[in-house]
């Protein structure tokens, strides 16, 4: 294809990640952010192969669902950040419906890597003024689960190629 006629993927990571502030300012940037992105997109909507966003595991409510957490688990935010981001996710999708854009969503766990500014200790911190849920780690039953940034980019990069993982 000429680059002009080349298929797009985009990679929505963008967003506010921070589990202390007020959902008006997470609303803005994570909901109103994706709804500008996908008008931003309309110019070129039929060239689009796929619109991949992060939503995050902050969908879950951990302590109530067995795990692993699959795609039926019942969503149940347990915090302004994780509210954000299942409307995130929900208006990426009827966007995506209403644009004619295929989307697709990766709800990984805390994602941490070169230039992390969370990591571990931040975690445990929001663990302990009970703003996320309880670490265990072990085999299988982990209630948290940290994914290295690259290995998130190839997950995205895989999906975006598979017709099932649209919707």
């Amino acid at each position: 294809l000429e680059p002009a006629e080349a298929e797009i993927v985009v990679l929505h990571i963008g967003g506010l990640f921070d589990f202390q502030a007020p959902l008006q300012a997470l609303f803005e940037v994570n909901v109103k952010g994706t709804e500008n992105l996908f008008k931003s997109l309309l110019p070129v909507a039929q060239r689009i192969q796929r619109v991949v966003i992060w939503a995050g595991a902050a969908v879950y409510n951990f302590d109530a669902i067995p795990l692993p957490a699959t795609e039926e688990s019942p969503v149940e935010p347990q915090s302004n950040y994780g509210v954000s981001k299942l409307w995130e996710e929900r208006i990426a999708f009827m966007l995506g419906e209403q644009f004619g854009i295929p989307v697709s969503a990766i709800r990984c766990g805390a994602i941490y890597g070169p230039y992390s500014l969370y990591g571990m200790a931040s975690s445990i911190l929001l663990n302990a003024n009970g703003q996320i849920t309880t670490f265990t780690f072990g085999s299988g039953q982990n209630r948290s689960a940290l994914v290295h940034a690259v290995d998130t980019v190839r997950a995205a990069l895989f999906l975006a190629e598979k017709e099932e993982a649209i919707g």
